[in-house]
């Protein structure tokens, strides 16, 4: 099992954390291949040997993270109290632009954003490619919510005059009010409701932080709503998708900004109020009053002389106040507050001067009688509260105040203070789409509903299809959506944007009710689609189509471990087929899914990101958690988040061992039929160059009657991303990524094992590398291990390593008509060879021979040059470079002469490989002895060697007889034999010379 931390320095996974909570938010992938992730943190966290230390409770922190896994950087956004995040993206220059929420100052390397009240206000913020702030935007009013929530970056065009600069869009909600603001100036935006109502917005916002143009939705918008998923095409259409509470604030009206004697506006009565006999009074109107507990403006009610200066008062005086609208509400709430006049701060109204309001039409008709406030008697002073289904007016209302009699002019007071107006309505789930918007003027459509089980979580766009893939989670079992009723828990759906209506084509989910959640959704240049989420218990996925090859379709569940919470990852193709599962607790070793992304403590998936070739997935976990098959992370605290590659077949990427010479099997997917486009490679998080790539790898085209061409490793190196083509277009960027590391074969070849393995070679012994006959033709030494080269098709090795050779299978060498093979060679001392056999007996004078060795015509190969054998002179026995005539020992070894140490008789032998290459791969080691009982010489015999009737040497049985003599201890076959005999004709009367014996030896 490979254990790693968040403090390791190691490739993928990688993470981080501290001992407070940590999270990830979002993660996202550029053209360029680097991959960012978003998130928050306490305390001091730890990223790939970067710590961060957060200014307040909780801080953002930004990671770039290298195509290996590597944490290139780490930078952070904080604050005295927090901050929270919410959503990034990039452009393609690899400037990340992120949203979130802050209270008090938001720290941002300088640019410091400040929020004077004391609830959060929404940001915008640029870093560049090298995790540098570039610039940072304020979104909110002092004292009123705003988030801004989420963030999509599209290109501009540089092409046209004037260059046309890319575009960030923003959307959030606020409540009451915000400024969305850049460096020169801001746009309000206001809905004048109350801090129940929350308003979506959206802004759109230049690269270089100038801002547009910012709306909210107007006359659309429900006065309760937030944004919940957006995405933009390179056009500028913009897809938003949104929810309402159904709480909501209709109207609301405390009159400290209506000047004395004023009405707000709406607001109307039936009579003058300029009427007083007072010229310094008015019968009606807002006024600031020193009132017991509330000494604020109000509204107040008094008589009203039926004329100027008349002592006759009018009855039946009308307050008329605004209409509001009750058409996106079920019910609502009317509260306000009744003060009955008292002195010092007015006269109080005597019996029957009452106040009776009524709930009125827009147009002041059809009154419905709420309350009556009585006049004398008990004094009343206090919050009215009333609720009011919507039916009851359904086209909207207004509050009507009638004082019925007054016995003063201008006299016998009514207060009214803190007029408030609540919605309750249903919860909406809504989208709309939003046009022109690189102008400064966009276009907000009308809105589609959507059920409203169904939370909507991420969505992201398809520009060859138009179509929008959804990820979202299903709350109610059976909801009725896209002409299926769906179970519980994460789905996924395809929307078609040919239509303004969000039509939705098709919607998977699991097969039953399921404790999962849908979060990131993501989409490769095929429109394939790929989901992460959180599940519990388990998930059944019924007819998964393994890879979407139609080779092997069933049904896939997953489990949790021990039901708890664990990542799960999916995948569509973009008409719906279920391509695989993984996730959960189980490592399926006969195709590497599902696989494990879990533990038994609580893991979360949160997001999900493509470059086309591989998934780049983020999440939560505590303390520990498995990945693949063994692979397990270790945390640092409560929570800690993690970062991990994955296969786009669903496989996570174990990393794979390639032996040298052996063409690795390329994914499903892989397109492998052309001779020019090959897979990309990186290494160590960079491309590299087509000349560093021919170094390790060989690409053999197609060839007739072989439609596939084969990648092979030529030598040894560390872990290498082959990134595979999906396409047989040069243009299509989908590429599918395998991951591993070159070895050199651990076994030998032999006569059964061909593939997978090495020809030894005995270091030194020299090969014809090119067979005779037979379709094999030498290509190309690819790698030379130790001193390795070819001169004239001969290979040789003096030092032990490892070289590469190629082999045309043809007739002749074209690589359009025949196959390229690799042969590994391993050269080695010939005591190491498998096949060396030690101490074999021999006899001086008598050639060694070897069954195993089957050149024809050619002997082995001495492989000591100074040995013992007889290879000096135009008489030789065997010519060593020639490898020809026989090898014969002419001398034995003594372990007690230091002289001969080296000079051992050792012979390479030879055998043929499959493709009639012979090969010294044999080697022996030969003890040589004189003969036991060899021919006699009997001194002062006068006989010499004809003694004892031994034949004479007789030319024709021995030509060219001679003594053998080379008594030079530097060249091979050393025997001083010039010392020991002689040739002399004997006394037997042969005809012959015989030979005579110096002395007792052999």
């Amino acid at each position: 099992m490979l254990l790693l931390s968040t403090d390791s320095l190691a490739s993928w996974p990688n993470g981080g954390g501290g001992a407070g909570f940590d999270h990830a938010v979002a993660i996202e992938t550029s053209a360029s291949g680097s991959t960012y992730v978003l998130g928050e943190f306490e305390g001091t966290a730890n990223f790939g040997g970067f710590q961060l230390n957060s200014t307040g409770l909780k801080d953002v922190y930004l990671l770039k993270i290298k195509q290996n896994g590597d944490v290139e950087w780490a930078i952070k956004a904080g604050s005295a109290s927090q901050v929270m995040a919410r959503a990034l993206t990039v452009d393609a220059s690899d400037n990340v632009y992120i949203v979130g929420a802050f209270y008090g100052t938001l720290y941002l390397g300088g640019d410091d954003l400040v929020n004077n009240g004391n609830i959060q206000n929404g940001f915008v913020a640029k870093a560049n490619s090298a995790g540098v702030w570039q610039w940072a935007h304020h979104i909110g009013t002092p004292g009123n919510e705003s988030e801004a929530t989420l963030i999509k970056s599209i290109e501009g065009d540089s092409t046209v005059i004037p260059p046309e600069e890319g575009s960030v869009y923003v959307a959030g909600y606020y409540r009451v009010s915000a400024s969305v603001r850049d460096y020169a100036g801001s746009i309000g935006l206001t809905n004048g409701l109350g801090a129940k109502s929350s308003e979506l917005f959206i802004a759109r916002y230049e690269h270089d932080g100038e801002l547009q143009w910012a709306v909210d939705r107007d006359a659309q918008s429900t006065h309760g709503e937030k944004p919940t998923a957006m995405e933009v095409n390179d056009n500028g259409r913009m897809y938003v998708f949104g929810e309402s509470s159904g709480q909501v604030d209709i109207y609301q009206e405390d009159f400290e900004t209506i000047g004395d004697y004023g009405f707000p506006s709406g607001w109307y009565s039936n009579w003058n109020n300029n009427s007083c006999p007072y010229s310094s009074d008015r019968a009606h109107g807002v006024k600031q009053h020193n009132k017991p507990g509330n000494n604020s403006r109000d509204f107040y009610i008094s008589g009203v002389p039926q004329y100027n200066n008349s002592n006759n008062w009018l009855n039946n005086t009308y307050i008329y106040t605004a209409s509001w609208d009750t058409t996106e509400v079920e019910s609502y709430t009317i509260k306000f507050d009744i003060i009955e006049g008292q002195y010092p701060f007015s006269e109080r109204p005597d019996n029957g001067e009452n106040l009776t309001v009524y709930l009125a039409d827009p147009n002041s008709g059809g009154f419905h009688y709420l309350d009556t406030f009585y006049g004398g008697g008990g004094y009343t002073n206090g919050t009215f509260t009333y609720n009011i289904p919507a039916y009851l007016k359904p086209n909207g209302a207004k509050l009507v105040f009638l004082k019925g009699i007054s016995t003063f002019a201008c006299g016998d007071f009514w207060h009214i203070d803190n007029l408030v107006i609540e919605g309750n309505g249903t919860p909406q789930n809504f989208a709309f789409q939003v046009t022109n918007s690189l102008s400064t003027s966009p276009s907000i459509g009308a809105s589609s509903d959507l059920p409203l089980a169904l939370k909507i979580a991420d969505v992201a766009y398809d520009s060859f299809s138009n179509k929008l893939a959804v990820s979202g989670t299903n709350t109610i079992s059976g909801t009725n959506y896209c002409q299926d009723s769906l179970p519980s828990g994460a789905f996924v759906a395809n929307l078609n944007m040919d239509s303004a209506s969000f039509s939705c084509d098709w919607v998977k989910s699991s097969e039953f009710n399921s404790q999962s959640v849908g979060a990131g959704i993501t989409l490769d240049g095929g429109g394939n689609i790929y989901q992460i989420g959180t599940f519990s218990g388990s998930m059944t996925f019924n007819n998964v189509d393994n890879q979407c090859l139609g080779l092997n379709i069933s049904n896939e569940t997953i489990n949790s471990f021990d039901n708890t919470d664990d990542v799960f990852m999916v995948s569509y193709r973009n008409d719906g087929v279920h391509c695989w599962v993984t996730g959960g607790n189980y490592f399926d070793t006969t195709d590497s899914y599902p696989a494990i992304i879990g533990e038994i403590e609580q893991e979360r998936g949160v997001d999900i990101s493509t470059d086309g070739s591989s998934l780049y997935l983020t999440g939560d976990f505590n303390s520990s958690i498995l990945l693949g098959e063994d692979i397990r992370f270790d945390g640092q605290g409560e929570t800690d988040m993690f970062i991990t590659n994955w296969g786009l077949d669903g496989r996570p990427f174990q990393v794979e061992s390639w032996p040298v010479g052996v063409a690795l099997i390329p994914p499903t997917n892989a397109y492998v039929g052309s001779a020019t486009l090959l897979p990309d490679f990186y290494q160590d998080g960079e491309q590299l160059t087509p000349a560093a790539a021919q170094e390790l790898f060989y690409w053999a085209g197609p060839i007739p009657g072989q439609p596939e061409g084969r990648l092979i490793p030529l030598q040894p190196f560390s872990e290498v991303e082959v990134h595979w083509r999906k396409s047989s277009s040069a243009q299509n960027e989908d590429r599918i990524i395998t991951v591993g590391a070159a070895n050199w074969p651990t076994d030998a070849c032999d006569s059964n094992t061909i593939e997978n393995c090495y020809q030894i070679h005995i270091s030194g012994a020299p090969v014809e590398i090119e067979p005779a006959s037979g379709d094999s033709i030498f290509f190309e030494l690819f790698y030379a291990g130790g001193s390795a080269e070819i001169n004239n098709r001969v290979f040789n090795n003096v030092t032990s390593g490892f070289s590469t050779l190629s082999y045309f299978n043809g007739p002749e060498p074209d690589p359009a008509q025949y196959a390229v093979t690799i042969e590994v060679v391993r050269t080695v001392p010939f005591t190491s060879a498998p096949l060396f056999e030690d101490n074999k007996a021999a006899t001086i004078g008598t050639k060694v021979t070897d069954g195993y060795h089957n050149e024809l015509g050619r002997s082995g190969y001495v492989v000591n040059e100074l040995a013992f054998y007889d290879g000096i002179g135009t008489s030789a026995a065997y010519n060593r470079a020639g490898r020809t005539g026989d090898i014969i020992p002419v001398n034995r070894i003594s372990s007690s002469r230091p002289q001969d140490v080296g000079k051992e008789l050792t012979v390479a032998w030879y055998h043929s490989n499959y493709r009639g290459v012979y090969w010294p791969d044999k080697p022996v080691r030969y003890n040589p002895q004189w003969p036991f009982d060899p021919d006699k010489i009997i001194i002062a015999s006068e006989q010499g060697g004809e003694v004892l009737g031994q034949s004479p040497l007789d030319p024709l049985d021995f030509p060219s007889v001679s003594l053998y003599i080379q008594d030079d201890p530097a060249l091979p076959g050393f025997n001083p034999n010039d010392e020991h005999a002689l040739f002399a004709p004997s006394n037997t009367g042969s005809g012959h010379d015989a030979v005579f014996a110096l002395r007792s030896d052999f």
